[in-house]
């Protein structure tokens, strides 16, 4: 073989090697360009993603923040509340304790007003035996003091009869100085007659 055939043969190979080599390459780089489109169309992906969780994570921080302004609030309702419901079972406790002074207070009350009813019954029955006796005394009363004032008007008619008489023998004794030539006396003040000074009771 000569020596032309022989780099002839060598060119051929080293053209052979070369196109596979080249077919290698382009290959290859068709794989990395795949490789390459697929990165970048995960990096979108991704980044759409990230963006999506971004807007995800804002909408949640401003839900938190409205969250947590929500629950600041509620806790301080349920503080207020719990403060108003603590208020209101010191109240209870009060008022149960002013209920029961005040069942107490009205048992005592009513024991006071059965007594005091009692009380009130004997002293009526006082009170109708005394006005029955203050009757009875005011009768006896007025009988005596009828009898009294027929007493009064015959001692009244006695004392008329006794001025009577003493008129007579005034009248008497001055015509006797009269008639014996004597200074004539004035004539004597007859006694007044008794006045009634009792009048029945009422």
């Amino acid at each position: 073989m000569s020596a032309r055939s022989f780099f002839t043969i060598l060119n051929i190979v080293g053209v052979l090697v070369l196109a596979a080599l080249c077919g290698l390459q382009w290959k290859n780089e068709a794989r990395l360009n795949s490789e390459v489109n697929t990165l970048l169309q995960t990096q979108y992906d991704l980044e759409k993603t990230i963006d999506d969780q971004r807007k995800n994570i804002d909408g949640l921080s401003k839900d938190l923040a409205l969250f947590k302004s929500q629950f600041a609030a509620t806790k301080a309702e349920l503080d207020e509340t719990l403060a108003l419901l603590r208020k209101a079972e010191n109240d209870i406790l009060l008022l149960t304790g002013e209920r029961d002074q005040l069942k107490e207070a009205v048992a005592a009350w009513q024991e006071a007003v059965k007594e005091r009813d009692a009380h009130i019954e004997e002293a009526n029955q006082r009170i109708k035996e005394f006005a029955e006796a203050l009757n009875e005394s005011i009768t006896k009363y007025n009988d005596l003091a009828v009898k009294f004032n027929e007493v009064v008007e015959m001692l009244n008619e006695d004392r008329q009869k006794l001025n009577q008489a003493y008129q007579d023998l005034d009248e008497a004794r001055r015509q006797l100085y009269k008639a014996l030539g004597k200074k004539v006396p004035e004539p004597k003040k007859q006694p007044e007659p008794a006045q009634e000074n009792s009048s029945p009771a009422k």
